[in-house]
């Protein structure tokens, strides 16, 4: 548990409040993304790739928030806005993509200009915390938004790459979810997923097992 005998400064605690505004703001617009994906053009793929995505943001605000209480910050909520979302589905998937790409560079932005306050201030503690347990999970969804943008191109089929990428891509990252569960994010990812999700991701990975 972090002590409060090293509190944070003050930059440092607004950036934080920064960052946990755009992990909300990116939790509400994959909502909104995943709806959209569930419309008359259904794109499960996209629908539950978007919400796997909300589910990490939320998680992330959540643990970002503790993290600052428990550094004896002051959590200072505030609103985020209306979502802008594009419109229509197996036209406009690749703006669903931009949309996603745009959310996660912002938050990598705020990321390390979080970092560069801590670095300032000479905070280890909260420089450890982002390179170690935020900045890799950013950079893995930075370098995901890219690909299914140029797949998408490539691909010349919303339709398709839904069905053929998309799913097997889902898949792949709740059988990560689910093989670091025991750690305190895999724990509240899972938590905060439908008991079906959860079920879905325990047999699979009992079925990759068995192959082994």
């Amino acid at each position: 548990m972090h002590a409060r005998s090293n509190p944070l400064s003050e930059e440092t605690q607004e950036k934080l409040n920064q960052l946990i505004k755009y992990w909300w703001v990116g939790d509400r617009t994959y909502l909104a993304l995943q709806a959209a994906c569930q419309g008359d053009d259904a794109m499960p793929g996209f629908a539950d790739y978007f919400h796997l995505l909300g589910i990490r943001c939320r998680v992330q605000a959540e643990l970002t928030t503790k993290y600052l209480t428990l550094r004896g910050g002051v959590l200072k909520m505030d609103t985020c806005g209306p979502i802008e979302v594009p419109q229509g589905t197996r036209d406009g998937m690749k703006q669903f993509l931009e949309k996603s790409l745009e959310i996660e560079e912002t938050i990598e932005q705020s990321l390390k200009e979080t970092w560069a306050a801590a670095n300032e201030t000479q905070d280890i503690d909260l420089m450890y915390h982002i390179g170690k347990k935020m900045m890799r999970h950013q950079t893995r969804a930075i370098y995901w938004a890219l690909r299914n943008i140029t797949g998408l191109e490539t691909s010349n089929s919303a339709y398709l790459y839904d069905r053929l990428t998309m799913r097997p891509l889902v898949e792949k990252m709740m059988r990560g979810i689910c093989a670091h569960r025991h750690s305190k994010w895999g724990a509240m990812m899972m938590q905060i997923m439908s008991p079906d999700e959860r079920t879905l991701m325990e047999q699979e990975e009992t079925e990759v097992r068995r192959c082994q």
